[in-house]
């Protein structure tokens, strides 16, 4: 029997052998280098020794030398001082000459600087390049900083902060020179914004805000720009320095901030973080809060009084209406203003703050103030024939209706009707009571009710207002049965 086999092929040998696949997987290698580091892509015969480079920079051929042949000398160059200790310092010196005219080559040296003195090693990781800088190139950088003019001043300072034992608090107070946060000073001088004193340096804000009592425009922006990079951690700690060292007196001109905080912390917003605080930072929350909503309402007071030409006793009324909620003020969580095209036309451009238009029912003219009183709603109507205040409960539907996006008018207000209070004359006992009745209780430590008299504002907590004399209360049951024919007539 014979049996034919077929040739066999035999591969070639190994000095015909091409590697083609380790070549192109190097050449992607390279090629992602050379972008993530962002240098020249310059064609080289061969790759030069650390020596051959700092050959060239004693002999001042730095032009000679590639950007990628920078990043390989700083990256060799520890263990080229550890052979060399004689020439390690003078080398570097001579490397930060070249950076005084290498733009490229000198924020590559502050890069690694910033991330040296930060002791941070995840910085590494995260913008992919070495943290590592000889140690003879961090000796010699005060010899460069000397001589430093210019843009270069900037990253000169960080670096020398972030250096300092204090860095962290030093560089929050360089934060608030510049009004910008720690992260967007480091970034603006082309250094790792991610490093560990920019982190820390967030806790330092509120107590640098609080000492100065900061409050105009770009000083109140910067610190909330602050609180919005902060930790969930940072932030709660912050708020409550800022809530129990900042002056009463200048949360007025802090209305951004104290809007931002009802929007994260108020205890009317579902996800608020309001049950972390303590309870000394609820109060002063609730203070604050207070404070900036019953300003838009003592401040459209004020202004329809200027503005407007109205009798005297209806002068008279929004006085009287101002001044008694003043003693309420920390209780107010929200308020939205509604006036009608009449007003807004008279007020004009002296109107600052944000007020909605009123759907004209063609029966009354009339300011309408709403309050957030926790678990209450009350409606004020300033003027007009009824002058009435309406106390509602606090429920989904009726909520979304008084601070909904939707239109209101007079008529439908009193459609939802609610317990009413009067404005008859020496009114303020009996709205007191009814609010008493409902657990809503004055600011705290009020003995006396600011806008009325001495003889009628005592103050007892338990027992609320002085009630009126038997003369008084007379006058006020006679205009009593006129009041309640108007309001009959605009509730048909």
């Amino acid at each position: 029997m014979n049996f034919q086999f077929r040739q066999m092929q035999l591969p070639p040998s190994p000095s015909q052998w091409e590697p083609t696949k380790l070549k192109r997987a190097s050449e992607r290698i390279i090629d992602k280098l050379v972008i993530n580091l962002n240098i020249r892509k310059i064609k080289t015969n061969s790759p030069r020794s650390v020596d051959e480079i700092i050959t060239d920079i004693q002999n001042g051929q730095d032009d000679c030398i590639t950007q990628l042949e920078w990043v390989y000398c700083l990256y060799a160059k520890t263990e080229w001082d550890r052979k060399h200790p004689d020439l390690a310092k003078q080398t570097s010196q001579l490397i930060w000459q070249v950076a005084t005219h290498d733009s490229w080559l000198k924020y590559r040296l502050f890069w690694h600087l910033a991330l040296h003195y930060s002791k941070f090693n995840t910085v590494a990781i995260k913008y992919k390049q070495l943290s590592l800088i000889p140690s003879s190139l961090v000796e010699t950088f005060p010899e460069f900083a000397i001589r430093v003019t210019g843009n270069d001043g900037l990253p000169v300072q960080l670096i020398r902060t972030l250096s300092q034992k204090d860095a962290a608090q030093n560089l929050a107070k360089i934060s608030w020179q510049y009004l910008r946060t720690p992260q967007e000073l480091l970034e603006t001088a082309n250094l790792p914004s991610a490093i560990s004193q920019a982190t820390i340096a967030l806790d330092c804000i509120a107590g640098i805000f609080a000492k100065n009592q900061l409050s105009n425009r770009q000083e109140v922006e910067w610190l909330l720009r602050c609180l919005q990079q902060m930790s969930s951690q940072q932030q709660i700690a912050s708020v409550e320095e800022l809530l129990d060292k900042v002056s009463s007196q200048i949360v007025t001109r802090l209305s951004k901030i104290v809007e931002w905080l009802q929007q994260q912390y108020s205890p009317i917003h579902h996800e608020s973080k309001w049950h972390q605080f303590s309870d000394s930072a609820k109060a002063n929350l609730s203070q604050w809060i207070g404070t900036i909503n019953y300003g838009y309402f003592q401040t459209l007071i004020d202004l329809l009084i200027r503005m407007l030409e109205l009798p005297d006793e209806e002068r008279q009324q929004l006085e009287e209406r101002r001044d008694f909620w003043a003693n309420y003020s920390d209780r107010i969580q929200r308020i939205r203003l509604i006036l009608p095209q009449s007003s807004l036309d008279s007020l004009g451009y002296q109107l600052q703050i944000a007020v909605d238009t009123l759907a004209e029912n063609n029966k009354e003219t009339t300011e309408i103030c709403i309050f957030d009183l926790g678990n209450y709603f009350v409606v004020e109507f300033l003027r007009g024939a009824g002058k009435e205040a309406r106390l509602l409960p606090r429920q989904p539907n009726i909520e979304l209706m008084l601070f909904g996006p939707s239109q209101l008018s007079a008529k439908r207000l009193r459609q939802l009707g609610g317990e009413i209070c009067d404005r008859v004359c020496y009114w303020q006992p009996n709205c007191e009571k009814l609010l008493r009745e409902k657990k809503i209780y004055p600011n705290s430590a009020i003995d006396y009710f600011f806008g009325l008299p001495k003889h009628q504002g005592k103050y007892d907590s338990n027992n609320g207002l002085s009630l009126p004399s038997p003369k008084e209360q007379k006058e006020r049951d006679a205009k009593l049965k006129q009041w309640h024919r108007e309001m009959e007539k605009l509730e048909k």
